[in-house]
């Protein structure tokens, strides 16, 4: 990297500055002021160069936490907490992810179990295209497991239902597609970042549970599922109520649970049903 001040570059180059320049302990965290001496030295644009330290800060934060679902940028005071009267500080936490929830008193089980329940979504996804996909030469599995996704999923199952079959083709566009769009969306909201002011005000993260939402309802075409979902927002949300711990995988559990004993229930009403109008028509003859 240029000797050059950091504000001096292009906003992509000057992020990746900043994450270099930033120390890597709480204890050495800098603050705003020790941080323009590197940033930025030209003395008739201070206010401004300070404003757009500021910014890129933040649109790291955001980067870290949209792209890499990560806390990695801390400030002290927190992010979202407010700052008046105090000096602000900023440090990258490297291993960010265990320390945070072990820092927080959470336990190493619930480290295991949050660690999980963001990734084996994935290994659920994949268990479902199995038979279709170990079928397939390596250069395709792979362009399928890169383009894997939340909503590629949604849409796949729901193209697979319309037509009977596992279409590759549309699945892996599907992922491409919703791979680019999610890019360009989270750049556009780190470029869209330096014209608003506490953002965290603004409720927007409530976009994610919309998201998963809109993925959720459109499959719920059973009674099974149904009950399956409705039981696991109940429980979840009395979970979090009373404040029992392990709550989200808890009330996940017992979805699945209910979900499956409806399901056969349901089969096994159907078999007797059966059953009964096959006899009835043994009798008539």
């Amino acid at each position: 990297m240029s000797t050059h001040p950091i504000a001096t570059y292009k906003k992509s180059a000057r992020l990746f500055a900043l994450y270099q320049r930033l120390p890597r302990s709480k204890d050495k965290a800098i603050s705003l002021t020790e941080l323009m001496n590197v940033y930025g030295n030209n003395p008739n644009h201070y206010a401004n160069e300070r404003k757009n330290l500021e910014n890129d800060l933040t649109s790291l934060n955001q980067i870290f936490n949209d792209v890499f679902h990560s806390d990695a940028l801390m400030r002290l005071p927190a992010w979202g907490q407010n700052i008046s009267g105090q000096t602000a500080r900023f440090y990258i936490e490297p291993s960010f992810r265990g320390i945070t929830i072990l820092a927080a008193g959470g336990s190493w089980l619930t480290l295991i179990n949050s660690t999980s329940m963001v990734n084996v979504r994935y290994l659920l996804y994949s268990a479902v295209y199995k038979e279709e996909i170990t079928k397939l030469p390596l250069y395709k599995r792979l362009l399928f497991a890169f383009t894997m996704n939340d909503f590629m999923f949604a849409v796949s199952e729901e193209s697979q239902l319309k037509k009977g079959y596992f279409d590759y083709a549309y699945t892996v566009t599907a992922g491409l597609v919703f791979y680019v769009i999610w890019n360009l969306s989270t750049f556009l909201g780190i470029f869209l970042a330096r014209f608003l002011s506490d953002i965290d005000s603004l409720g927007f993260d409530f976009v994610i549970a919309a998201t998963f939402i809109t993925i959720i309802l459109p499959m719920i075409k059973t009674k099974a599922l149904l009950l399956s979902v409705v039981s696991s927002a109940v429980f979840a949300y009395l979970f979090e109520y009373f404040h029992i711990g392990n709550g989200l995988i808890l009330s996940a559990l017992i979805g699945m649970v209910v979900g499956t004993l409806f399901s056969k229930s349901s089969n096994d009403d159907d078999k007797t049903e059966d059953t009964t109008t096959d006899k009835a028509k043994g009798e008539r003859l």
